[in-house]
């Protein structure tokens, strides 16, 4: 493991990607809050330090639709559709403007009680498992942590399976928006696809137009006519945001909750014997492994935290998966422990910025862990797991398995 260098800390560096959590202990034990160059933030890893954060309304998110939108005027360029995009995500924006796009699309992923969801879910785990008993194997990344949300969601907004698989790999990567310096090539070739995906949803929308139905599409033409009297690309938009929101994070955290439990056979038998577990195992896997292992705010005003100053206008990294490994917070941080004592663990955000679909997420989390439960001789297959290269997002890229 290299010594860490605080003014030269950078998470785009490849060891974060492989295995982050040395470097986070190495940071957390001699440098809890600096300054880095790298990053020109300051690093905070501690979980009081980034919880408070996340609470303090003096700490803005970035709002990167603005930042690419002033890199496109300078380069002469017009990506309507990625500009529409990060105008619908709540969480480019902050108060007033996050709060009324955050009630359109929590009204929409609110549209069934989620025991009702309960039951759609377990009928695309079945259905996706059905190739394991039958071939002996399969990848329980690729074909199932990563199709079982698009389905979902797909089934939420009343699409086909083929059309909710095709917005999935049309939109696959789409959050790497999210990571430091991106070029504009890179905003570039997310715009083709989102024209795609706009205009999947244009159809069906003017199908809903024509045919209501009891579907997430139709009840977000109400909601637009009723409240904002939003246009066809705003619509799409909306669509696009709230499909994002829950496939991606949801398709990491599944993978790497899996690939935990495959890890730790003892756990997955007091789980097979005591189902009740499950909730506990969703939590513990979220903590040891987070979707989301870093976010960034800025301050509005000069503040002071974790005993240094911070200056308006500075940027704070938040890093989340070295908060949810703090021993301050966790007793012995890096075990898998169904009897985990502490505060509630950061990967899916604090405060009004908090991930939209957190139960419903977990609740398919929890679902597909019960999918492999009575499967005791399932065993990975091949060497160490690859991550997709992506800064913010920790996912696994394949899980391949066989039944003994």
């Amino acid at each position: 493991m290299p010594t860490l260098d605080p003014r030269q800390f950078n998470t785009l560096l490849p060891e974060f990607r492989a295995d982050p959590y040395p470097l986070y202990r190495q940071a957390r034990e001699r440098f809890p809050i600096f300054w880095s160059e790298a990053e020109s933030a300051w690093v905070l890893t501690r979980h009081a330090d980034v919880q408070a954060v996340l609470g303090d309304p003096r700490f803005l998110n970035v709002e990167l639709g603005r930042i690419v939108e002033r890199m496109a005027d300078a380069l002469g360029q017009d990506l309507p559709e990625l500009f529409a995009l990060f105008d619908a995500l709540p969480f480019f924006h902050n108060p007033p403007a996050h709060k009324s796009g955050r009630h359109f699309l929590a009204r929409v992923l609110a549209l069934r009680p989620l025991a009702a969801y309960k039951e759609e879910i377990t009928a695309i785990v079945q259905r996706l498992l059905a190739p394991l008993d039958r071939d002996g194997g399969m990848d329980l990344a690729i074909d199932y942590a990563e199709r079982l949300p698009p389905l979902f969601m797909g089934g939420l907004f009343g699409l086909g399976e083929n059309d909710s698989l095709f917005l999935a790999r049309t939109l696959s990567g789409v959050p790497a928006a999210l990571d430091r310096g991106q070029p504009m090539r890179f905003y570039r070739q997310l715009n083709p696809r989102l024209v795609e995906a706009y205009e999947l949803l244009r159809e069906a929308f003017a199908q809903r137009r024509r045919v209501p139905r009891d579907d997430g599409l139709s009840l977000m033409l109400a909601l637009g006519e009723a409240e904002d009297s939003l246009g066809e690309n705003q619509l799409a938009a909306r669509a696009v945001a709230l499909f994002l929101v829950g496939f991606e994070t949801t398709a990491a955290l599944i993978g790497n909750g899996l690939n935990l439990l495959l890890a730790h056979p003892g756990q997955r038998q007091q789980i097979a014997a005591a189902p009740a577990l499950l909730d506990a195992a969703v939590e513990e896997t979220a903590r040891l492994e987070p979707p989301i292992q870093q976010t960034s705010r800025y301050a509005s005003e000069a503040c002071p935290l974790a005993g240094r100053e911070v200056e308006a206008g500075q940027r704070v990294l938040l890093l989340i998966g070295s908060a949810n490994r703090d021993p301050a917070a966790y007793p012995e941080p890096d075990r898998f422990r169904l009897d985990r004592q502490g505060p509630p663990n950061l990967s899916f955000g604090s405060g009004r910025h908090a991930c939209l679909g957190t139960q419903i997420a977990k609740l398919e989390a929890k679902l597909a862990y019960a999918g492999i439960l009575d499967r005791p001789g399932l065993r990975v297959q091949g060497g160490p797991p690859e991550w997709w290269p992506c800064q913010n997002q920790r996912r696994l890229k394949s899980l391949p398995v066989a039944l003994a």
